[in-house]
């Protein structure tokens, strides 16, 4: 399913989202880990209920091209809200989880995911993410860990290319920031 150079890319990319991150809460000490896994929950059943809702994304044209107030109402028309949107947000509040606990994205958990969601639902695998964030039975993580491969093998089940999705939602995050800046200046 994936390799050894896919697990040091996710490290990386893990690594580059949660120095983007924003809030101040991700500089804090373990209320953080609380609030993301809570944040990771909300965003799985926004991602439910856009399933529900039949909400895909619709490709973005020239994207590398647009300048930022085009890019930005492109991603909030196209892409915000939907399953792939929405499945992108929860990897990146898992990944951001995981580069500021400083834990690896090893295959220790890459072994039991293989065959998860060969006879799962969409739904049922989302259940999973909540339930094993909620019961953390073998340590805060490996089920943030595992609740990304989990959210790794939703995105492969489903044919969505879940890196190109988290570097829209970042460069929309950037856009997103100056153009506030611009109209708060105003």
């Amino acid at each position: 399913m994936f390799s050894r150079l896919d697990m040091i890319d996710w490290q990386l990319l893990a690594k580059e989202v949660h120095q983007a991150n924003t809030d101040p809460m991700a500089r804090d000490g373990n209320i953080y880990l609380q609030y993301g896994i809570m944040h990771v929950i909300s965003g799985v059943c926004k991602m439910m209920e856009a399933e529900r809702d039949s909400r895909y994304a619709i490709e973005i044209a020239s994207c590398d091209y647009e300048y930022e107030y085009a890019y930005a109402f492109s991603y909030e028309h196209r892409i915000k809200g939907t399953v792939e949107g929405e499945l992108a947000d929860v990897a990146m509040r898992l990944l951001d989880l995981i580069a500021w606990g400083n834990w690896c994205v090893g295959g220790w958990v890459l072994s039991y995911n293989r065959s998860f969601l060969s006879r799962k639902s969409f739904l049922e695998a989302c259940y999973g993410i909540v339930n094993v964030l909620m019961h953390r039975n073998q340590g805060e993580a490996h089920a943030i860990v595992h609740a990304f491969y989990v959210v790794l093998s939703i995105a492969e089940k489903g044919g969505i290319n879940i890196k190109k999705h988290i570097r829209l939602r970042m460069l929309y995050d950037k856009y997103r920031q100056e153009m506030e800046k611009r109209i708060n200046e105003k």
